[in-house]
């Protein structure tokens, strides 16, 4: 086990000792280390997340989503892989109020036992609970479909769930420029979100959308180098693209 993953799992026994099983939970949602999650929810797991009583709602959802993220992710060498195991739990989750559920769920409709349109409606609904990473993906996916004409819209629609994505959004006229806009329209709503919760790769997304989009009415180059100066200043993996971007488009970088 290496540093970060020892100062984890001490993290969470002590969250745990003190009965702060919902600190203890929310700790191990945030951390992106797979390996080390599978390795530090062994003890948590076993000691404590089904025998809570009388701990609410709120902390039950992190039970069903530990849970569900145990069965995506075979987190034990005594639980095998089982997505439809891990679907049933994050929905018990979802239900229950937790935030990051319907995320899981988009990724395991999406991956596990595909089904697009499933995939969309969750990864749709995660955004709309406010997740900047399901908020970004959904920008990117309406940017796909604003690509229609040229990738073909029966495809677009078919790999992107179109009727869970864009209720009213109607191309039955066959007027592909119109429903391209709307949907490019879309894209920056949800890029938007996201980059004002700090997701930089939707910062650095706005400098493509700027050039598909062609319509300062939709997205405005003064928008567009707002959110790539942003991105550039940072120390994201995306910094250097976001400041090729804001060369490109003829800005100045801060």
């Amino acid at each position: 086990m290496d540093e970060s993953q020892d100062k984890l799992k001490t993290e969470l026994n002590r969250l745990c000792d003190e009965k702060r099983y919902y600190d203890a939970a929310r700790l191990l949602v945030k951390f992106e280390d797979v390996e080390g999650i599978e390795r530090a929810l062994d003890d948590l797991t076993r000691n404590w997340m089904w025998k809570l009583k009388d701990v609410g709602d709120e902390t039950w959802s992190y039970a069903y989503f530990l849970d569900g993220f145990c069965n995506e992710f075979g987190a034990y060498d005594w639980r095998e892989k089982n997505i439809t195991l891990a679907v049933d739990a994050y929905r018990k989750s979802d239900e229950l109020g937790n935030q990051y559920a319907a995320l899981r769920l988009a990724d395991c409709y999406e991956k596990g036992v595909p089904d697009k349109e499933e995939s969309a409606k969750w990864l749709r609904r995660s955004a709309e609970k406010g997740d900047a990473n399901a908020q970004c993906r959904l920008g990117s996916y309406y940017y796909e479909l604003s690509l229609g004409k040229e990738l073909g819209f029966a495809d677009a629609q078919r790999r992107f769930g179109k009727y869970s994505y864009s209720p009213g959004i109607d191309d039955a006229d066959g007027d592909w420029k119109a429903t391209g806009k709307k949907y490019m329209a879309e894209a920056v709503k949800w890029t938007r979100l996201a980059a004002e919760q700090g997701d930089d790769l939707a910062r650095d997304n706005f400098g493509r959308y700027y050039i598909i989009a062609s319509d300062e009415d939709i997205l405005s180059k003064e928008e567009t180098l707002k959110w790539l100066n942003v991105a550039a200043a940072g120390e994201s993996r995306y910094a250097a693209d976001a400041r090729q971007w804001i060369e490109r488009l003829g800005g100045n970088g801060k």
